[in-house]
């Protein structure tokens, strides 16, 4: 009969907990800071010298680190002392590609991107009108919501076997489909039923916590995929149309609208953060130019303590008249967009922030000056932002008419 003390060496080490130390660097050996640790499940961040110590059970067998700006890295753990950990950089350039799932559509990116320096793609993982992929999400289920003719699991392990990152673009707020299903989750209209915006779109409600839940639902679905980011749209309070009409289920006000926007970021993170997903979100442009909130709750110091990526909509056509100091902000696209990105990386610093900017880019026709805008404005807009410093670009254009002369060549 073998002695109480002969345990076998594997029982052993997988009884009690270890504490899993190490350093995170780049390329140079520069410590990476508030880096995202992962041992098996336990999770923390580097401290300002890239270093962690992690408490997580004995035995642990996989560490992922994560950091805006560099590649996912997760390996096999040997021993609690995991020394120095080099991440390696990456910098997405991407364009926004809807209906993925149509053949024609699919063969045509996938040669774009294999034949350029596009390396990321941004597809709708819950669309404009509340849907989403074929869902397990019993709400989703109930009122329709769920497609079942793209499968996002298998989508995503296609474009990792093609080295492509992909990133997917949750619209938040403005969901018809729950609010016409769940009118008890709407944006209400004062004279009756629900409201809608001034192109008819209808919204949730913001301050709803059962919408709260909801959407985390659907944010730990997607992130089980295995994709790589969750990019927040539309993670504001509507502005277009009517508002005097508007019914929420708290009054309003300048003051509660950010603190809104922010708790339920902070809550989103919290259900997506354990599934090693990077999270992003995009404003409008002005955002970037205003520290006041608009009116949509957004105020960019607040959003960015939850997000990996920031990715402001500088469509040049869409600034006022005035902008940076321009008449017409959209005669001068490599202005403005150089303009944007070094204001929104100032506005991105602070002891909790490791937030990257990455921004839209338009790659179509002026829409409000009537200004010449084709290839050689959307060039310019690249070439400001490579020489403002942003980490990437993602180009937008609903209608896909993106050419080939826009990347270079590979």
């Amino acid at each position: 009969m073998p002695s109480p003390t002969a345990e076998p060496r594997e029982a052993a080490r997988t009884r009690g907990h270890a504490t899993y130390t190490g350093r995170v660097l780049d390329a140079d050996g520069r410590p990476v800071r508030l880096a995202w640790v992962y041992v098996d499940e336990a999770m923390g961040r580097t401290d300002e010298a890239g270093r962690f110590a992690l408490r997580a059970p004995a035995g642990a067998r996989e560490l992922t680190v994560m950091a805006p700006g560099y590649r996912k890295l997760t390996r096999r753990i040997a021993d609690p002392n995991l020394g120095d950990i080099s991440l390696t950089p990456f910098v997405a350039k991407a364009v926004y590609v809807s209906g993925i799932g149509d053949p024609d559509v699919y063969r045509r990116f996938m040669r774009l991107i294999e034949e350029t320096e596009l390396n990321a793609i941004v597809i709708n993982v819950k669309n404009d009108d509340g849907k989403v992929w074929t869902s397990k999400v019993p709400l989703a289920r109930q009122i329709g919501a769920s497609y079942e003719d793209f499968h996002l699991r298998e989508f995503v392990r296609d474009m990792h076997r093609r080295g492509i990152y992909v990133i997917g673009r949750f619209t938040t707020f403005r969901d018809p489909t729950l609010a016409t299903a769940r009118p008890d989750m709407a944006v209400r209209d004062i004279r009756g039923g629900v409201w809608e915006d001034n192109k008819g779109h209808r919204w949730v409600d913001p301050f709803s916590k059962q919408v709260w839940r909801y959407f985390g639902d659907l944010l730990e679905e997607i992130a089980a995929s295995g994709i790589d980011e969750i990019q927040f749209d539309y993670v504001r309070f509507p502005v277009d149309g009517d508002l005097s009409k508007v019914e929420y289920l708290t009054p309003s006000t300048r003051y509660n609208r950010p603190d809104t926007i922010e708790a339920f970021l902070r809550y989103a993170s919290s259900r997506i953060r354990p599934h090693k997903v990077f999270i992003s979100a995009d404003t409008y442009g002005l955002t970037v130019w205003s520290e006041k909130e608009q009116g949509t709750g957004q105020v960019l110091e607040r959003l960015a303590p939850y997000l990996d990526y920031y990715s402001p909509m500088i469509y040049p056509d869409h600034f006022a008249p005035g902008t940076g100091g321009y008449r017409i902000p959209s005669a001068h696209p490599y202005e403005i967009i150089y303009e944007s990105v070094v204001r929104a990386k100032r506005r991105l610093r602070g002891d909790n922030v490791n937030t990257l900017v990455r921004p839209y880019l338009s790659a179509f026709p002026d829409t409000q000056y009537g200004q010449p805008f084709g290839l050689p404005q959307w060039l310019a807009q690249k070439r400001a932002v490579e020489d403002a410093g942003a980490h990437g670009w993602i180009y937008w254009d609903a209608a896909l008419g993106y050419p080939d002369e826009l990347f270079r060549k590979e």
